[in-house]
């Protein structure tokens, strides 16, 4: 199975957890980007515990330095919990570019296949 999905693009991981007595939890701003995400693009078909190849293309609205990797964590936490796989530790392959800026289109092209290991364990 592949599927393909356009996502807005995520808060930053710096502005995604706030510290509540000693624990991290997720900001307003985070859980509101991961309801949308949910209500967007949400499944009960989705990959289960199967290992995953997740490809992501960021299109940001414009050339301002972001680093990538923020971009990651909670654009991909959004969408375990949109029920497309069961856990991060299903990602076996992991890859972000970055496009041509979008002005009035930011958004994440996020492309999820299933890999075929050659064994069911998932151990």
């Amino acid at each position: 199975m592949v599927i393909t999905m356009k996502i807005p693009i995520p808060p930053s991981v710096n502005a995604a957890y706030r510290v509540v007595n000693n624990r991290p939890i997720l900001s307003k701003e985070a859980r509101l980007y991961r309801d949308n995400v949910t209500k967007e693009w949400g499944t009960k078909h989705g990959f289960g515990n199967h290992k995953i190849a997740v490809y992501i293309q960021a299109t940001m609205a414009n050339r301002i330095r972001r680093d990538l990797d923020n971009l990651c964590k909670v654009s991909l936490d959004a969408l375990q919990h949109a029920g497309w796989y069961d856990s991060d530790w299903c990602i076996d392959s992991l890859h972000i570019v970055r496009c041509v800026p979008q002005r009035d289109n930011p958004h994440l092209l996020v492309t999820i296949t299933e890999i075929d290991h050659g064994d069911t364990s998932n151990e």
